[in-house]
């Protein structure tokens, strides 16, 4: 089989802006690409899909126009803000970040892309498009569409999640770029993945580089791109134990470190097996030794509870009792939980459990 030509820059550039123009997608933060609104986006779409993160942005747009509302803002305000959109450390981040633009940059976002860089939660991407976007700087940002495509259409052999193949890519990329529309550029690429490149059943029927395309040519749509999968998650018991007392308070507790840290949490045993229920009552008064006895129901279903590198089985354990707080928990009447921050699953049960009133049944 002859290989395809690959597309010259020029080429390259003219086709996939001539499809940005005809279909690039109608998103807020395009209608005047300011840093900060660039920024936040970006920041929010990351893990995320583009319907779900648009209304995050919008609702925090909305509670905070500029990085200095941002900056002013407390860390656990914009925490509940977050609930839903999981990796917590993206909103601790972006606090941070937003104190020091405001501080240090007068609330300008700086035009280099060191001292992007430099800055919590911006790494090559984000700071790519910034620049690009905003500034005009003619730098690549690859994302995974951008891996996709470029992989496709000219025959990456290696792994795109490894260093040698996403420097390639990027080589690639940097070659090709738009110097007079780069931000448009970057863009064309990410929304062409998204919307033709697709990662199933891509629509290459309506591609602008079917006579190019390495993998089309060589029936390697489905091979393309290479990724080496990465170790299967960990496998963890999170057993929450939810107190109700007669004044029907419940203890929950901010947690200082790890993924969710700066959310609340009921008191907890975690393991890395299936505790019984004798195992798991001796266990939390390991952990509680100032809690009074109490009876221990049998443990309920488990919920499966995907992280990126975990996989938690978390059980909801409902005691009739006093939670004596120490270790810096707090009581609170479990009418006012929602007022506080909570990981999505936690979330989840407290409105289920409130929705159906059945904290209070238990009195």
């Amino acid at each position: 089989m002859i290989c395809p030509a690959k597309p010259d820059s020029v080429e390259f550039s003219e086709k996939i802006l001539h499809f940005y123009k005809q279909n690039k997608r109608e998103l807020p933060w395009r209608e005047n690409p300011e840093p900060y609104k660039i920024w936040l986006s970006e920041i929010i779409m990351q893990q995320t899909r583009i319907a779900q993160g648009t209304k995050y942005y919008l609702n925090l747009l909305e509670k905070y126009p500029t990085v200095f509302d941002l900056a002013k803002a407390e860390e656990q305000e914009i925490l509940y803000h977050w609930q839903g959109l999981g990796y917590y450390s993206r909103a601790r981040n972006l606090h941070a970040t937003a104190k020091v633009i405001s501080e240090k940059y007068a609330g300008k976002f700086p035009h280099t892309y060191k001292e992007l860089k430099n800055l919590k939660g911006i790494g090559d991407y984000t700071a790519s498009i910034i620049l690009s976007v905003c500034f005009d700087e003619a730098i690549p940002a690859v994302d995974g569409n951008v891996l996709r495509v470029i992989a496709r259409i000219f025959g990456i052999e290696e792994a795109v999640n490894k260093t040698d193949g996403a420097k390639k890519i990027k080589t690639i990329v940097s070659d090709k770029i738009s110097r007079t529309q780069p931000g448009d550029f970057n863009q064309a690429l990410m929304d062409f993945g998204a919307m033709i490149c697709t990662p199933k059943s891509p629509q290459c029927i309506q591609c602008p580089f079917v006579p190019e395309c390495f993998a089309l040519q060589h029936n390697a749509i489905d091979r393309l791109p290479l990724k080496i999968k990465n170790k299967p998650p960990e496998e963890l018991f999170l057993y929450y134990f939810v107190f109700t007392d007669k004044q029907n308070r419940t203890a929950i507790k901010k947690r200082q470190k790890n993924i969710w840290k700066g959310l609340f949490e009921f008191p907890s045993v975690i393991s890395p097996k299936k505790l019984n229920e004798k195992n798991l009552f001796s266990q939390f008064h390991k952990n509680y030794p100032d809690v009074p006895s109490f009876e221990l129901s049998p443990i309920p279903p488990y919920q499966k509870h995907l992280l990126s590198h975990k996989k938690l089985h978390i059980a909801f354990l409902e005691i009739s009792g006093t939670f004596t707080p120490t270790d810096n928990y707090i009581l609170v009447n479990q009418q006012d939980l929602s007022r506080y921050p909570f990981p999505i699953v936690l979330k989840k049960y407290i409105e289920k459990k409130q929705g159906n009133l059945l904290f209070t049944d238990k009195q």
